[in-house]
């Protein structure tokens, strides 16, 4: 377990499974099971219908019809996180993230309920993601020194005038014992794009996947490892003035 810490600068952090072939949901799945483990932390319960395009080719003819699918997005008391479950995926997301434990329950317990009542429901995917957007009311935005670790930040000085430089992301893709992958993308986002970077802003988005067909208890088994790379790369990517800026505290529920 890493480092705990009273403040973060997580933006988003997000566990996620899809289905396929897409799940049969009723109309009031939501006021059974899957309410009871749910409506404690997620009172607030929003019924949503996402519209898309369905193509079908056939020979020498090409069609498409609008498609109308049902999903259900459930917020906390102050709409800070959110369960959201639809007829291809179930996710739990949190924009006000405190403990690690909290995210992967509510996601666990929803899963459980869900599948109780749709035991053919079968997982081909599993996310875990981090998103972190670090803002520093700094004049240089180019100079990380201490921030974070030199290795992320050496592209920042490789241009003979950094003041030119508009945005510097990069991608790195890490494999574990292929139990699953780590999409690493890091780097200056630039929010003032296309002109030239003068905010003091740093993202780390972490993105821990797999593609492959699990079974619930599987699921439960691969979001802990997955939690510990995230946590390891973030750990191994930041320097001890960010450490101190988010203050490091005590609490093995992290």
């Amino acid at each position: 377990m890493g480092a705990c810490y009273e403040k973060s600068f997580i933006k988003e952090a997000i566990v996620r499974v899809d289905f396929s072939p897409p799940i049969e949901l009723a109309d009031d799945f939501v006021n059974g099971p899957f309410a009871t483990a749910s409506s404690e932390r997620y009172p607030l319960v929003e019924p949503h219908v996402n519209i898309g395009q369905e193509f079908e080719i056939g020979p020498g003819v090409m069609s498409q019809k609008k498609v109308e699918k049902q999903e259900w997005r459930l917020f906390g008391p102050k709409r800070e996180r959110r369960l959201v479950v639809g007829d291809s995926a179930l996710s739990a997301s949190s924009t006000a993230y405190t403990r690690w434990v909290d995210l992967r329950d509510d996601f666990l317990r929803a899963l459980a309920a869900l599948v109780s009542g749709i035991p053919e429901a079968q997982v081909t995917r599993l996310g875990v993601r981090f998103i972190n957007y670090i803002a520093l009311e700094e004049a240089d935005p180019f100079d990380w020194s201490g921030w974070l670790a030199p290795q992320l930040t050496g592209p920042l000085s490789f241009p003979r005038e950094p003041r030119r430089i508009a945005r510097s992301m990069h991608v790195m893709e890490l494999e574990y014992q292929g139990d699953f992958r780590l999409k690493f993308q890091f780097g200056v986002p630039n929010p003032d794009y296309p002109a030239p970077v003068k905010q003091k802003h740093f993202v780390l988005d972490l993105d821990a996947f797999t593609g492959r067909i699990l079974t619930v208890g599987e699921v439960k088994a691969l979001v802990e490892p997955m939690h510990d790379g995230i946590e390891q790369l973030f750990e191994d990517g930041i320097g001890d003035k960010l450490r101190t800026k988010m203050g490091v505290v005590d609490d093995d529920g992290a």
